[in-house]
């Protein structure tokens, strides 16, 4: 699970209630959240600033590497189905073991690929390796 920066106002006053609310308005209207956005690689809050990625938001990928991260972000969006968890109660914690048990897989094929490029080539360790890989931690994950 990726999640990115979160905005937040507490409870003060009802002028300065008002005037982050007005902030938080004016900074995911789509003009202004692409100008935010875009330079730090973050992704647009609102449908309407997500439509203006490639055109409107263009202007602010001031690197190579920001356009091609947005330009596969707009083939995922148009060719995938996204699912988006529930909010429940032992959510985070949840997040928070998998992505543990996730990187703990990553870093034992990594581990396993590099003993393997002593007896054999890149690409037929990186098979050995991956052939499976994901089924495996499935079923790991089944279990617990």
């Amino acid at each position: 699970m990726q999640r990115g920066a979160g905005i937040c106002a507490i409870k003060s006053d009802a002028r300065r209630e008002l005037a982050a609310g007005t902030f938080i308005k004016w900074l995911t209207e789509p003009k202004q959240n692409l100008r935010f956005t875009v330079p730090l690689g973050y992704l647009p809050v609102t449908e309407a600033a997500m439509a203006g990625l490639m055109t409107e938001g263009a202007q602010y990928m001031n690197s190579v590497n920001i356009r091609k991260l947005y330009e596969t972000i707009a083939e995922m969006r148009s060719g995938y189905n996204f699912y988006f968890p529930a909010v429940f109660d032992g959510l985070e914690g949840l997040q928070t073991s998998y992505n543990a048990a996730l990187r703990k897989a990553a870093v034992d094929a990594r581990t396993e690929y590099l003993a393997l490029l002593g007896s054999m080539d890149k690409s037929s360790a990186y098979e050995s390796v991956s052939e499976g890989a994901l089924v495996r931690f499935i079923a790991e994950q089944m279990k617990k």
